[in-house]
């Protein structure tokens, strides 16, 4: 597990590729909360019922995307108060997940904005235990040049 603490100057570009770019769209939301006026929660499941049994079988997946809730939490956000919390459970799709390692069960990009601060925790989930940490590694690698890809800057934490 690695924590990332964004530098002051790359929240600004975080939070616009967030809510306005696409730069997040093709993560799976496993869950999200905000905090203003009152404490909205979210499950990123997708309710199966709102689709015939075909749709359900084409759509193969258990969550939301990002691109599907994203609307929504902007609508939420916009305005000049600051959110006192805002936090997102990410996963990356099964098939990008295994394609990083055959043993992730689960990539997680775990987003925590509060008291002006923006932290991601990325985790990894092996489908077995291993002591193995590769799972992990190459989690953590991967999500370094996605940050260094969008041009963000961010101190790890220990």
């Amino acid at each position: 597990m690695l924590t990332f603490e964004m530098t002051e100057e790359t929240i600004k570009s975080v939070m616009h590729a967030l809510l306005k770019g696409d730069t997040f769209d093709a993560f799976y939301v496993r869950g999200m909360e905000i905090r203003l006026f009152t404490q909205f929660e979210i499950s990123g499941v997708l309710n199966q019922s709102c689709y015939s049994e075909e749709e359900w079988e084409k759509l193969g997946r258990v969550y939301c995307l990002w691109s599907e809730l994203k609307r929504y939490a902007f609508d939420m956000l916009k305005g000049s108060q600051k959110p006192q919390l805002l936090k997102i459970i990410f996963s990356l799709p099964d098939e990008a997940a295994r394609a990083i390692h055959e043993n992730a069960a689960a990539l997680f990009l775990n987003l925590a904005f509060t008291e002006n601060k923006l932290c991601f925790i990325a985790a990894a989930s092996p489908k077995n235990f291993s002591l193995d940490k590769s799972v992990d590694l190459l989690w953590e690698e991967y999500i370094r040049r996605f940050f260094q890809t969008n041009g963000w800057s961010a101190n790890m934490l220990a």
